[in-house]
């Protein structure tokens, strides 16, 4: 249960952070535009008071309601955000941990054991198996019969 609303919150995670680039960047935008357009048009640049403007007449008449909206988004960016960070974090871990596991088989340095006779022929690489009895000597003895 836990796991899947912090699943959800980082997913959200992404749509606000887009959200908020895109309102962010066009606010930006949009002023420094309509400054451009001004000045090319007119020659001159008037800034116009901004207690005139009507979103600023908006907030001032309902600034309770415009301060709980903006602190609910803001919570539930928070929260968001934190769910988004929780979630890679996660994600690292266990990457580093299966890395964790395929690690000896790089690390260590070749050590190879040959074993067997004829053509029969088996090589271990890495550790020789715990169960596998090793031959004192591996150089065959050569013998001379007695005459």
């Amino acid at each position: 249960m836990k796991a899947g609303i912090i699943a959800g919150f980082a997913l959200l995670w992404r749509l606000l952070l887009w959200t908020w680039s895109i309102l962010i960047i066009g606010i930006i935008v949009g002023v420094l535009g309509s400054a451009a357009y001004t000045y090319v048009t007119t020659g001159r640049l008037d800034v116009a008071d901004p207690r005139m403007l009507s979103i600023v007449w908006w907030t001032r008449t309902h600034l309770l309601f415009l301060a709980l909206i903006l602190l609910g988004v803001l919570a539930l960016t928070l929260c968001a955000w934190l769910a988004n960070r929780h979630q890679e974090k996660v994600v690292q871990e266990r990457s580093l941990q299966e890395e964790a596991r395929y690690e000896p088989h790089f690390v260590t340095p070749f050590q190879g054991v040959v074993i067997g006779e004829h053509n029969t022929v088996t090589i271990y690489s890495g550790r020789v198996p715990p169960d596998h009895k090793r031959p004192q000597d591996l150089t065959p003895r050569y013998t001379q019969k007695e005459t």
